[in-house]
């Protein structure tokens, strides 16, 4: 089951028949197949690619889709002028306008409050630290069990526990730059061993075990995980 579709056409689109020059056109539809459609043909006489998207607007806005052509154009530029080999994942596709905002002002440290002494940005577990420190009782995780009640951490318990995950990741070599795969189900032990990786100070990859070995083995591999936890 798929949603999406790339569609290259290699044959000749322009030719001339019996005096006249037919063409390749892509007709419009009321309804597509897929959510999103991308299909590419070359030019021969204008020595260009035409590219056409076809989606499902129910699901993409127009700004959207004209951010994605812009992003796929970009991409092809930059697999043309890169020099030797490289993964499509290194090149750039993000204009610089972009970026900048992405990383500067979407990504910018939120600014403390005139006066309160704080730190201009604290990561989420050591917000809840602190919290772990002021109020070690109040609860930080409720999950209802099938059979009625809930499983429940406090924050001291919740704070205990990704400490000791994150020592035993260390010790394991874990740390800055590692990924870790954590393949398991929803649980207050996921929680804790989300911020266990953070504590690390590495990056974390949450993975349904239901999914597709081979799907796990690709994302496995893509990301250059460390670590996967199961």
């Amino acid at each position: 089951v798929f949603q999406a579709m790339f569609i290259l056409l290699t044959h000749k689109v322009a030719t001339q028949q019996y005096g006249y020059r037919l063409e390749y056109i892509e007709l419009p539809e009321e309804e597509g197949q897929f959510d999103i459609t991308l299909s590419a043909y070359e030019d021969e006489a204008e020595g260009r690619f035409h590219c056409v998207f076809k989606y499902n607007t129910d699901l993409f806005l127009p700004e959207t889709m004209r951010r994605m052509a812009a992003h796929y154009t970009r991409l092809l530029d930059r697999m043309t002028r890169v020099p030797g080999e490289q993964p499509a994942s290194r090149l750039e596709m993000l204009g610089d306008r972009e970026r900048e905002r992405i990383v500067g002002e979407w990504s910018r440290p939120a600014l403390p409050l005139a006066g309160t002494g704080e730190e201009p940005f604290a990561p989420v577990q050591t917000l809840i630290g602190r919290i772990a420190a002021e109020h070690p009782a109040a609860v930080a995780v409720t999950m209802p069990l099938a059979h009625g009640g809930a499983h429940r951490l406090t924050y001291a318990e919740l704070d205990r526990q990704a400490a000791d995950t994150a020592a035993r990741l260390r010790a394991l070599g874990i740390g800055e730059g590692s990924v870790v795969v954590l393949c398991l189900d929803k649980s207050p032990q996921l929680i804790a061993a989300l911020l266990g990786v953070l504590k690390a100070g590495a990056a974390y990859l949450p993975l349904r075990p239901d999914q597709p070995a081979d799907r796990l083995a690709h994302l496995v591999t893509t990301t250059g995980a460390a670590l996967v936890v199961v």
